[in-house]
């Protein structure tokens, strides 16, 4: 059976702070004072040498002779930073950028794949799953430390949101096999595959519970039917029957790339797996 989740909205307040201080410069964190430069030694004057034996005739200039100048003392070395430890037990985290997918946690960032046109990576220890798209399809690709990528979805136009069980023994992933997008699960290599939803306004985004006994999706649903798959596929039947193809809209956003907004809302539905 198909239950709806209630909305949750939470809404996160950052504040911030001003810095003040008076005159002199601070370092931002422990707002150490940063250490004064010493004011330049002053050059002693000229010290004047003892007059040499006057030649008769000549009108002797005084003789000065200038101080040594003091060498400057050499600034200390630039302390050599410290590479940040390594943490086995930090969480390893895989984005996409650009079409390539990276991975960071543990390590600095790096990049595990070149060529674009990949998301939706998911990590589960060393298996990566991700959706590869060319040729207006989108696929079910498995990386591991088995041996190179595979395909693990074949069948559809349109496979996309694979995500890991908590037991690593089943993938569920959003498909279009069947006619319509539906959640499916499968087994790891991409065997066993098996239709779990057959809702009339489709599904989207799958997670499962953290106990793995339960299934989480979206839909658009009519609100007034919610969960309701037989109040949803009557309402879809009218709309499919009716003459009627104007539309009336007061407000933004009346289009969603190829599809126009309707009466129909995204909601949270689960299902047992």
């Amino acid at each position: 059976m198909i239950k709806q989740l209630q909305s949750i909205a939470v809404a996160v307040f950052i504040a911030g702070g001003l810095l003040s201080g008076t005159l002199g410069l601070y370092r931002l964190g422990g707002l150490a004072p940063v250490e004064s430069v010493a004011a330049p030694t002053p050059t002693p004057p000229p010290t004047p040498l003892a007059a040499p034996r006057s030649t008769p005739g000549l009108a002797q200039a005084p003789v000065t002779r200038l101080a040594t100048a003091t060498p400057a003392a050499k600034a200390p070395a630039a302390a050599t930073p410290t590479p940040e430890p390594q943490d086995p037990n930090r969480p390893v985290w895989v984005y996409v950028v650009d079409g390539n997918i990276w991975i960071t946690g543990g390590s600095a960032p790096a990049q595990l794949t070149n060529g674009g046109g990949l998301g939706q990576p998911a990590l589960e220890d060393d298996r990566l799953v991700f959706v590869k798209r060319a040729r207006n399809a989108s696929e079910v690709w498995l990386a591991s430390s088995e041996g190179p990528p595979r395909q693990i979805t074949h069948d559809g136009r349109a496979n996309s949101r694979a995500r890991w069980s908590p037991d690593s023994k089943r993938i569920a992933y959003i498909s279009d096999r069947g006619g319509s997008s539906q959640i499916w699960l499968m087994d790891p290599d991409g065997g066993n595959a098996k239709q779990v939803t057959n809702f009339a306004t489709e599904a989207d985004g799958v997670l499962f519970s953290p106990d793995g006994t339960n299934l989480v999706f979206s839909s658009l649903v009519f609100p007034e039917c919610g969960a309701d798959n037989a109040c949803n596929q009557t309402k879809l039947n009218a709309e499919s029957a009716s003459k009627v193809r104007a539309r009336i809209y007061t407000s933004l956003l009346y289009r969603h790339w190829v599809g126009w907004q309707s009466n129909r809302r995204s909601h949270l539905m689960v299902i047992g797996t």
